[in-house]
């Protein structure tokens, strides 16, 4: 259950740069792009699109700690 002031987004699109794809692929170290990468589960899709649990279109961008699955 969330918090009132909370809601469920359904991802539907990521953007992925090409830092993002040298990361997921192991060919950039996640240290050469953050400082503080332990604080940090993920690192790649930052931008998203989706729906929210109304149904309603939404788009958006997380500080840190994002992850779509």
């Amino acid at each position: 259950m969330l918090p009132p002031e909370e809601d469920l987004v359904h991802i539907y699109y990521a953007a992925l740069n090409f830092r993002d794809l040298m990361t997921a692929s192991g060919r950039l170290a996640p240290e050469v792009i953050t400082e503080d990468r332990i604080q940090q589960e993920c690192i790649q899709g930052f931008e998203f699109a989706g729906r929210d649990s109304n149904g309603e279109r939404v788009f958006g961008m997380c500080s840190l700690g994002s992850a779509a699955l």
